[in-house]
C-alpha cells in the first residue's frame, strides 16, 4: 500500500492551520484514502461540496484519474485553483461552481466511480433528496 507522501501541514491547505487541525487531516487522509486507495487509483471521482479541494488532493496523490469538485462558493474554488496551480495534479482536477442538488440532477448515471461527500450532510435538511440523487 502506497503511503501518502506529504504532510497536511506542509500543503497550502494546512500551512496556516493549527497543528491539531493538521493532525486531524493527516488522520482522515490515512483512514479514508490511504487505506482505500484501490477504490481511488485510476478512478473518476466526484467531490461534492469540495471546499477548496483539500480532500480531493490526497485522491490525486493516490492516483485518481480525474476529480470533479462541485462547490457553491466561488471564492473557495479560486483558492483551490491557486493551490493546485503548477502541481502535477492541476490538469486532473476540475472545479465546478454549482449547487450540488442542481449538479446531481443533471449528472449522468455511471459517470463517476466514486463520490466523496465529506462534511456536507449536517449543512442541509435535504438528506433524503440528496441520497436519492446520489443513487
Amino acid at each position: 500500500m502506497q503511503e501518502l507522501m506529504f504532510d497536511y501541514g506542509q500543503l497550502p491547505y494546512g500551512m496556516e492551520g493549527k497543528e491539531s487541525a493538521q493532525n486531524r487531516f493527516n488522520w482522515r487522509y490515512e483512514m479514508l484514502f490511504t487505506r482505500n486507495q484501490e477504490l481511488i487509483q485510476d478512478k473518476v471521482i466526484l467531490d461534492l461540496a469540495c471546499n477548496n479541494g483539500r480532500l480531493s488532493y490526497p485522491c490525486l496523490a493516490l492516483g485518481a484519474k480525474k476529480i470533479i469538485g462541485v462547490e457553491a462558493r466561488p471564492e473557495l474554488i479560486e483558492v483551490g485553483k491557486v493551490h493546485l496551480q503548477g502541481t502535477k495534479f492541476e490538469d486532473r482536477m476540475e472545479f465546478i461552481q454549482a449547487n450540488l442538488f442542481d449538479y446531481l440532477s443533471s449528472a449522468k448515471k455511471g459517470e463517476f466511480n466514486l463520490i466523496l461527500c465529506c462534511g456536507f450532510l449536517y449543512h442541509t435538511v435535504r438528506q433524503v433528496e440528496f441520497f436519492r440523487l446520489i443513487k
